[in-house]
């Protein structure tokens, strides 16, 4: 049976040492540009992004066993974890976020070789997820940005202020992405970034 610890294991390593930040993150920016604000698309949301994290996690985490190699004697070993996202999580970490967290650690005169502690490389990694994933959420939002200027400007042109904006962007932003088949494409560019 699982315990706390073990849930917070679990936790630490499936959300914070995987590309699940960086998904998730990514698809709440797209969702908010989309105009889609409910709980029931935020569940939505969570549940693609950990489907699409398991997918891109599954070669990495393939050669320590798989996610069922990770669990031992029904609980989650931070230690084996470490040892198998260790290299993805240092691949896919900005040079430069690691020398500015360096440095900021040497003008605090610690002691040792920090740069190797896995509080470290998780912290790099997380930072270096965040600005990858705002740079994606930027270009995800972009094009429905321009549907809602557009919008807004053939409503104010047209002198109508009874219809909300949103009420008649949102259609337009949906055809779009139905057009573009968006999901294949959101779920394509996710994933190359990683590849």
């Amino acid at each position: 049976m699982f315990s706390f610890a073990d849930f917070a294991n679990i936790f630490i390593v499936v959300i914070f040492s995987t590309a699940f930040i960086k998904i998730a993150t990514t698809l709440t920016i797209f969702r908010y540009g989309l105009g889609l604000k409910g709980a029931t698309f935020g569940l939505v949301v969570l549940v693609f992004s950990l489907v699409l994290s398991f997918f891109v996690m599954q070669p990495v985490v393939a050669p320590g066993g798989g996610w069922a190699g990770l669990v031992q004697a029904d609980k989650i070993s931070i230690d084996k974890a470490a040892k198998v996202l260790l290299p993805f999580m240092e691949q896919h970490t900005e040079p430069s976020v690691k020398e500015s967290f360096a440095d900021l650690l040497t003008s605090k005169s610690l002691t040792g070789d920090v740069t190797a502690d896995w509080s470290f490389t998780l912290a790099t990694f997380m930072v270096s997820e965040l600005k990858a994933a705002f740079y994606l959420g930027l270009i995800f939002i972009i094009p429905f940005l321009l549907i809602d200027l557009l919008i807004v400007n053939i409503l104010a042109m047209l002198d109508i202020s009874q219809i909300s904006a949103g009420l008649l962007a949102l259609p337009c932003k949906l055809l779009l992405f139905h057009l573009a088949d968006g999901w294949q494409l959101v779920a394509e560019k996710i994933i190359y970034a990683y590849l």
